[in-house]
């Protein structure tokens, strides 16, 4: 190979390097996961398991020629690591295809029939693995607070979460506005998708979060936490809105769905957005960077060849 592209940071990652050495070709690493917002699953001290973290992903990233992060937010975070290697930011694309495709309206009807969504409600859509660092109880308290029955929360996906999240949501009387659609096959998701009127996300553990993007791209306005991996991706009043408080998600939310025709608006907006994250855009910048480290192997192959050839003309003329 010319260049490896690492995106794991375990046990491929281990072979990557191997790789790399013994074809003396640089190695290119996608570093995507946000380590230290999982410590909880292995540390009991949030700072003790950052500091591990820290030190981990910078030994590991020293093995590398150049690391690719989907945000700023993952390569100020490196930073803190104190990670000198050459870190360039590219967002991880989406095959817009995928999501592009619209459904009928009698075909969200029908759908929203079969998972017992009242035609009249508006749709809360999250997409996604049922985690606790996902922060869906957030989304849940602020339902019940609202008290508006005409909103139905619909949580698509599966994860170690949910039996909590089911237990939180008959705990608040929320039985009726919540539905659980569970796993679903990866060619649907699109179409669910399109059964929500506003994506919704209370995540901050998010590197980037595909979800976001996939939203977007189907043509739904977000409503998010505010978070830096969000910078220039969910525009305030464009394609949706980033929230910091209940007060800002209930008021953003009923600006959003109390004009349909200004929804379609931010909707129509959100898909014209997304094309700048897809596959496409990614595989450009991505190449830029392989030939860049290409070059930087060969020019380094090329001084090593001649700083031996120059050492070995000494050895004998002193010979």
């Amino acid at each position: 190979p010319d260049v490896i592209h690492s995106q794991c940071e375990f046990m491929t990652f281990l072979y990557a390097v191997k790789i790399s050495k013994k074809c003396h070709c640089p190695v290119v690493h996608t570093y995507h996961t946000v380590y230290e917002d999982y410590t909880h699953y292995f540390s009991p001290s949030k700072t003790v398991g950052r500091k591990v973290v820290a030190v981990w992903s910078r030994k590991l990233l020293d093995k590398v020629d150049a690391v690719i992060v989907p945000t700023a937010k993952v390569r100020n975070l490196l930073y803190e690591y104190q990670v000198e290697q050459q870190i360039e930011v590219i967002p991880t694309g989406i095959d817009l295809r995928k999501y592009s495709a619209r459904i009928t309206e009698d075909e969200r009807a029908r759908r929203k029939e079969l998972l017992g969504i009242p035609k009249e409600n508006k749709v809360l859509v999250n997409v996604g693995r049922l985690a606790k660092e996902k922060n869906l109880a957030e989304i849940l308290e602020y339902m019940k607070k609202m008290d508006r029955k005409d909103l139905t929360l619909l949580l698509v996906g599966d994860g170690p979460y949910r039996e909590e999240l089911e237990k939180k949501t008959k705990e608040m009387e929320l039985e009726g506005q919540v539905v659980f659609a569970g796993m679903i096959d990866p060619s649907e998701v699109g179409s669910y998708y399109q059964l929500g009127d506003v994506f919704v996300s209370a995540s901050n553990s998010e590197t980037q979060g595909l979800t976001y993007l996939e939203a977007l791209a189907s043509g739904i306005p977000a409503l998010c936490r505010k978070d830096e991996c969000l910078d220039g991706v969910i525009t305030d009043g464009y394609n949706g809105f980033q929230y910091d408080s209940y007060e800002y998600f209930k008021m953003h939310l009923e600006y959003m769905l109390a004009d349909e025709e200004r929804r379609l608006v931010m909707a129509e907006q959100a898909m014209d957005d997304a094309v700048r994250f897809s596959t496409w855009e990614f595989g450009n910048r991505a190449e830029q960077l392989y030939r860049q480290v290409i070059g930087v192997q060969a020019a380094k192959d090329y001084t090593g060849y001649l700083l031996g050839w120059i050492h070995n003309m000494v050895i004998r003329r002193n010979s």
